[in-house]
């Protein structure tokens, strides 16, 4: 993972550098103002890209790509590629679509505070990508770990990597909302010293510190299900949270309710909690005693058990075949769960 960071650091020196220059035209460069702002970033990205390629390709990296070999186009391959990528590309489309419509939303509901309301949000969003860094990051982990340990045929320590990387990553990032919550309205000043800007965004950010705990528990479960390679469940709970919970919740409660720019920030707190819930919750699937499954059989707690947990009698790493009663230890007649989040994690 450090090769990564050097590149990533790499890129925001020389971007800094790069977006100077031609932002002001030092020396032989054009002043390109505004402009110079993209070209720089681009001359940044474009070096990043080609240091990139060149560890790939001379070897000296983990991962030794050579370009000669294989065929130029493999369409199975292509196929299991898009199969992943394409989920990831919507579920990012969702996410970031639903920012701008929220943003619009907002600005034109704030009604005389719409420029304070503007200027909170555009340092609030700021803010906030900043401090869910830590838990992105503890996604690629998880990804990394539980794509490793299913590539190497270890399902057992996938599911308790990916469990442990998304209880690390809760436990981090609840130290870090704390202090977010803590410190909203001085980091909102830093940026603006405007009265209402300062108290808009501070409730905004207080709301945001609340909420960014349960986006945390998705970001890590999603890179856990992406090292499995599913995609499609953050793709389906990022759509389903974005456009059919946060955007017309924020929309009714900004416009039809009495509590103004604070039905916004409920909202967006809302989306958060049961998006969580929807993808923790992926693997846990109740089933029918005599229903062929792969992978595990692993019982959990069912709502008609109570408090007790009953032990699994079947522990055959790679089941594969019709359930039994007696795989419950007798536990369940009609329905147990099947499977630990993520649930792809158990398929052969």
């Amino acid at each position: 993972m450090l090769t990564p960071l050097k590149i990533a650091a790499a890129l925001n020196l020389v971007n800094i550098l790069t977006n100077y220059v031609f932002i002001f035209g030092l020396g032989p460069f054009p002043r390109l103002e505004v402009m110079g702002a993209a070209v720089g970033s681009l001359v940044a990205r474009s070096l990043a890209a080609a240091w990139g390629i060149l560890l790939l390709s001379n070897g000296k990296a983990r991962v030794h790509v050579r370009w000669r070999e294989g065929r130029l186009v493999d369409p199975p391959m292509m196929w299991r590629i898009l199969r992943i990528g394409v989920p990831a590309a919507i579920q990012g489309l969702f996410r970031n679509g639903s920012r701008i419509v929220f943003f619009r939303i907002v600005a034109t509901g704030a009604g005389s505070a719409m420029t304070a309301a503007a200027a909170a949000m555009t340092v609030g969003f700021q803010i906030r990508m900043l401090i869910i860094m830590p838990a992105l990051a503890f996604g690629s982990a998880a990804t990394a770990l539980v794509g490793q340990a299913l590539g190497a045929g270890r399902p057992d320590d996938a599911a308790h990597q990916g469990a442990q990387t998304i209880r690390l990553c809760s436990a981090t990032m609840l130290l870090v909302n704390a202090a977010l919550f803590v410190f909203a309205r001085p980091l909102i000043a830093f940026f603006s010293p405007a009265p209402e800007v300062v108290r808009i965004g501070t409730e905004m950010l207080r709301y945001f510190a609340f909420s960014e705990l349960f986006s945390t528990i998705s970001a890590a479960t999603a890179g856990a299900l992406t090292g499995a390679g599913d995609t499609k469940p953050a793709m389906y709970y990022t759509g389903l949270g974005e456009w059919l919970i946060l955007l017309p919740t924020a929309y009714c409660l900004l416009y039809h309710t009495p509590l103004g720019l604070r039905g916004a920030w409920i909202a967006w707190t809302i989306a958060p909690i049961v998006h969580a819930a929807l993808i923790s919750s992926e693997g846990r699937i109740a089933v029918k005693p005599g229903t062929t499954i792969h992978g595990l059989l692993v019982v959990d707690r069912l709502p008609s058990a109570g408090d007790r947990q009953f032990s699994v009698i079947r522990q055959d790493k790679y089941f594969s075949g019709l359930t039994k009663s007696s795989d419950a230890s007798g536990a369940f007649t009609d329905y147990y769960y099947v499977g630990v989040s993520p649930r792809t994690v158990y398929k052969r």
